[in-house]
């Protein structure tokens, strides 16, 4: 590859993780917003408190972005 040709692969690149970045963050307001109308859900269901159904809800993000399945999950 020349230098321009490995610039630009750099550059799409970049832009990918900018827009996975873009859509974990717009999934992680979906799902704040849904565990604080829900917060009884963790405590009820799940035996766990807000922080910690908070923290799952990130963590399964997390890894749903980490796998590449975030533009195939829907909150």
């Amino acid at each position: 590859m020349t230098r321009e040709a490995l610039r630009r692969n750099g550059l799409e690149q970049l832009a990918q993780v900018a827009q996975v970045s873009f859509e974990v963050q717009g999934r992680m307001r979906l799902l704040e917003g849904w565990a604080a109308q829900h917060a009884h859900y963790g405590r009820v269901h799940s035996c766990m408190g807000d922080a910690d159904f908070a923290y799952a809800t990130y963590a399964t993000c997390a890894a749903l972005a980490s796998q590449g399945l975030q533009r195939n999950w829907h909150v």
